[in-house]
């Protein structure tokens, strides 16, 4: 009976080595599970990075329009469209050309309280067209009503000069 209980011995021992065994590394269950968490995390961040960097380039392009707007508003505030009714002006990267036609006819500036002023006043339908670069197709056209005028002379009034 002894050598028998040796031999069962002997195999119940190589079964805990073979199971001390497989219990060593991962298993390919495992190493799977951790790649499809790995790949998911990563694709995440990934569309997560993408989207953020999207959003920036957006923005960026947001502001270069603004900036150009308000540049092209300054250019249509300095201009008198009854003196220059066309032109274009380069300002850095970005090219300003206007056009005037007059919407109306040209009127003499009525002074307060009564009189005459100095100017003859006009309204003009402008359209103003701004250019990136050397591109030929504008970037953006804005189109504004604006008051053009002429020195007429001296202001008079029925009380004298008008000073």
């Amino acid at each position: 009976m002894q050598h028998t209980d040796w031999k069962l011995s002997l195999v119940n021992s190589n079964r805990c080595r073979i199971n001390a065994r497989r219990q060593v590394g991962f298993g390919l269950l495992e190493v799977l599970v951790s790649l499809v968490i790995f790949a998911s995390v990563g694709f995440t961040l990934l569309a997560w990075f993408h989207q953020s960097i999207d959003t920036v380039q957006r923005l960026r392009s947001f502001y270069q329009l603004q900036d150009a707007r308000t540049a092209a508003l300054e250019v249509a505030r300095s201009i008198n469209p009854a003196l220059k009714p066309l032109g274009e002006l380069q300002l850095g990267a970005i090219k300003v050309s206007w056009s005037a036609v007059p919407d109306g006819p040209e009127r003499v500036q009525v002074g307060y309280p009564a009189g005459v002023g100095r100017y003859q006043l006009q309204l003009f339908s402008t359209t103003i067209s701004v250019y990136r670069d050397h591109e030929t197709a504008p970037w953006f056209v804005e189109k504004l009503t604006l008051i053009g005028y002429r020195v007429n002379g001296e202001a008079k009034t029925e009380l004298g000069n008008g000073r």
